[in-house]
């Protein structure tokens, strides 16, 4: 992308972010009241889908030196959510899991394609 290009990207997505934060700050700047029963029933429901549970989640992989992952990210179950304790939402039974990578010198050329099996931790059950 040129550099004409690349600043009329910048004001683009500028202008964009602008516009959703007014939109953002219109929707909570007015106060709806509503009777409490019409409230409970959206409150359980928010609870229920904010709850500690497993998610899936993008995590960065962690590449050998001298060399890069393509994708440098996965998709892995893991925790989170809103925890009834007060504390930090938890695992509490993990596993290992492969995900599979392009693996790419970080210079130079290969011309032989390799590949890797990258081991992540992977979240089962949370508290």
């Amino acid at each position: 992308m040129n550099l004409i290009g690349s600043f009329g990207f910048c004001i683009f997505v500028s202008v964009l972010t602008i516009a959703q934060c007014q939109v953002i700050e219109s929707m909570y700047g007015k106060q709806m009241e509503i009777d409490c029963q019409t409230a409970h029933l959206g409150i359980r429901e928010t609870v229920r889908n904010s709850m500690c549970r497993v998610y899936d989640r993008i995590v960065d992989l962690k590449p050998i030196p001298g060399y890069r992952f393509v994708l440098p990210v996965a998709s892995v179950k893991r925790c989170d959510g809103y925890c009834t304790t007060g504390l930090s939402c938890e695992p509490i039974e993990t596993r290992m899991t492969e995900v599979y990578v392009d693996l790419k010198p970080w210079y130079g050329r290969r011309k032989i394609r390799q590949c890797a099996a990258v081991k992540v931790e992977e979240h089962v059950r949370c508290w």
